[in-house]
């Protein structure tokens, strides 16, 4: 029949996840984009098992800002389509799952300028392993970024010396945690 076809072809495609990022105040998932259909259904889980939805949305909304997530807690996503026809509401499959692990973002205590000098003092992130600072000409960090990598979490001040006298430096600062070898980094500061 029509019906069954339709099923087992385009909008029973299941999105691929493409990426998941975290930002100030929770994790932005963004996955493919389909056409012919009629929404998505994003899942999470704290298991990778257990999955429970967490938002719906219609088609051409490919993105969604989970904000009930927890410093330093892993987190799975998957998402499913779904069309609405004449006979009923037809989902297809999730098949690709993607975790992240959230990072809270710090900011800034106080950022106070030296002589050729600045010292950054910034919030703690206990769930951290460390913070990377991180200091431009470039108001938008474009280019000529120098990262500074500070350890253990509990050091929440850092000096940066020799710059160029009259020059105006641009900085943020943002928390990372290692997992498996891999720094996973918050969303960055104010500048």
């Amino acid at each position: 029949s029509p019906v069954s076809a339709v099923k087992e072809s385009w909008f029973f495609t299941p999105p691929t996840i493409d990426t998941i990022k975290n930002v100030s105040g929770g994790v932005q998932v963004t996955w493919q984009a389909l056409k012919y259909i009629t929404g998505y259904q994003l899942f999470r889980s704290e298991d990778g098992t257990n999955f429970k939805m967490i938002a719906s949305t219609k088609s051409g909304v490919n993105t969604y800002k989970d904000t009930a997530v927890e410093n330093g807690k892993t987190y799975y996503y998957k998402v499913k389509t779904y069309r609405k026809l004449d006979e009923g509401t037809f989902y297809s499959g999730a098949l690709y799952v993607k975790s992240n692990i959230y990072v809270a973002p710090v900011t800034f205590s106080t950022l106070t300028a030296g002589t050729k000098a600045f010292t950054a003092k910034y919030t703690q992130n206990a769930k951290a392993t460390g913070y990377q600072v991180q200091y431009s000409k470039s108001s938008t960090f474009a280019s000529g970024n120098t990262n500074v990598t500070i350890s253990p979490n509990t050091t929440l001040s850092k000096t940066v010396s020799s710059l160029t006298s009259a020059t105006t430096y641009y900085v943020r600062v943002r928390a990372y945690k290692i997992v498996k070898g891999k720094k996973i980094y918050s969303d960055w500061s104010a500048r």
